[in-house]
C-alpha cells in the first residue's frame, strides 16, 4: 500500500519533465525560426557615383516572422549605415573617383541586409550590379563608335524592357565603343574596382559570330589601350547562334586586367623591374602603385620588356625603390570596345544588359 503512491508520483514527475522538455523544444524551434530574420534584399544596384559619393538602391526584402524594420548597409565588409528606405546615398565615399585621372581612386564595395522589428538580421545581399545599359536605359555619357548604334531598337526582340541596342557595322571591323560619364562618374571615369565581372548579352544575325572585347583607360595625357583582349564567346558563355541571345560574363581580373593585385619589384629612375606577379594578376599601364618607399601618385606609363608579367616597365615619377612587394590598382575604365571579329561589312547584331557585377 506504501509503494503505489510512490510509483504514481514517479510517473507524474516523468510526465511533467517530458512536458517541460516539449515546451523547451517548442521555444527553441520558435527561436530558430525568428532569429533567421528577413530574406536578403534583391537587385542591389549602384545607381550613381561622384567624386565623394556612391548611390545605391535595392528591392524590398521579404519578411519571415516579423515585418522588416530597416536595412543595414555594409561598406567594405564593415557595418556602416542604416536606411528605412530601399535606397541609400553614401556622401562620405571620399575619393570614390578622381577627376583628371591624376591619382588612384578609393574602392568602395557594398552589401545590404534587412533587420526585422525584433532586431533579427537576415543575410546580406552581396551581388551588387552597375548597369551601363539595361531595360532600354543607357547610363553612360555617349559613344565613340565606328558603327551605327540604336539604343532604342526593338528589332532584336529585347530580353528585358522595351528596347535593346542594335549595332550595324559601317565598314569591316566596326567597333562599338561607349564612354563613361554622368551619372556613372564625373570626368568620364568609372572606377570599378568594387566589381568582379563585366556582363553583357549578345545576339548575332549570322552564324559563328565572334567579338573582341577590350578595355580603354585614361592617364592625364589621354587614352591607354590595354594589352588584354578577350574573344567572345570563348570560355565566357554559350556558342553564338544566329537569332539567339547569349549571356557572357568576363572576369575583370585577370582577363580584362582591371582590379587590384600585387607584385615583387624594384624601381631605378623611371624603370620598374618586376620580378614576380601575384597569381592571376596582370601588370598594366595606368596601374597606380603603392607600397614601402613608393612616391605618391606613381603609375605605370608604358611597357618595356614586360607585357603583363615579369620584366621592365616605365613609371612616373622617377625614383629609387629597393626590391619590395608593391600594390597595384588598375580600376579606371574610360571606355570599352566591342569589335566584330569576323570582318563582315554591314554586319548586324544586338546588345542588351551591359554592366558590372560582384557575383
Amino acid at each position: 500500500m506504501i509503494k503505489r503512491p510512490l510509483l504514481f508520483f514517479t510517473i507524474s514527475i516523468l510526465a511533467v519533465a517530458a512536458a517541460s522538455n516539449e515546451r523547451s523544444a517548442a521555444r527553441a524551434a520558435a527561436t530558430e525560426t525568428t532569429t533567421a530574420g528577413p530574406d536578403a534584399p534583391g537587385s542591389l544596384l549602384m545607381t550613381a557615383q561622384s567624386v565623394n559619393g556612391v548611390a545605391l538602391s535595392w528591392s524590398a526584402a521579404a519578411e519571415t516572422t516579423y515585418p522588416v524594420s530597416y536595412y543595414k548597409i555594409y561598406r567594405n565588409g564593415v557595418a556602416y549605415a542604416t536606411s528605412t528606405e530601399t535606397s541609400y546615398s553614401d556622401t562620405k565615399a571620399t575619393n570614390a573617383t578622381v577627376p583628371g585621372f591624376t591619382a588612384p581612386a578609393t574602392v568602395y564595395a557594398y552589401t545590404v541586409s534587412a533587420v526585422d522589428t525584433q532586431g533579427f538580421e537576415g543575410p546580406q545581399q552581396k551581388q551588387m550590379t552597375y548597369w551601363v545599359y539595361h531595360n532600354g536605359v543607357f547610363s553612360w555619357a555617349g559613344d565613340y563608335s565606328d558603327v551605327t548604334l540604336n539604343y532604342k531598337s526593338t528589332a532584336g526582340v529585347p530580353e528585358d524592357g522595351a528596347y535593346d541596342i542594335s549595332v550595324t557595322a559601317k565598314t569591316s571591323y566596326g567597333y562599338a565603343q561607349p564612354y563613361s560619364g554622368a551619372p556613372a562618374a564625373p570626368e568620364w571615369a568609372a572606377d570599378i574596382g568594387a566589381f568582379k565581372y563585366m556582363i553583357l548579352d549578345l545576339k548575332p544575325t549570322i552564324a559563328n559570330q565572334t567579338w573582341r572585347l577590350n578595355i580603354i583607360s585614361r592617364l592625364p595625357q589621354g587614352d591607354v589601350y590595354n594589352n588584354k583582349v578577350v574573344i567572345l564567346p570563348g570560355a565566357y558563355g554559350p556558342a553564338a547562334v544566329a537569332g539567339k541571345w547569349g549571356h557572357y560574363k568576363v572576369p575583370l581580373n585577370p582577363d580584362l586586367a582591371i582590379g587590384k593585385g600585387a607584385f615583387v619589384g624594384s624601381i631605378s629612375g623611371s624603370t620598374l623591374n618586376v620580378k614576380s606577379v601575384e597569381p592571376g594578376m596582370s601588370v598594366q599601364t595606368t596601374a597606380w602603385l603603392t607600397g614601402p618607399g613608393i612616391a605618391a601618385h606613381t603609375y605605370i606609363l608604358a611597357f618595356q620588356s614586360g607585357s603583363g608579367g615579369a620584366g621592365t616597365y616605365t613609371v612616373v615619377p622617377s625614383q629609387t625603390v629597393a626590391s619590395t612587394t608593391i600594390d597595384m590598382q588598375r580600376t579606371n575604365m574610360y571606355k570599352f570596345s566591342l569589335l566584330d571579329n569576323l570582318n563582315v561589312s554591314a554586319n548586324l547584331y544586338y546588345i542588351d544588359n551591359v554592366g558590372f557585377t560582384t557575383e
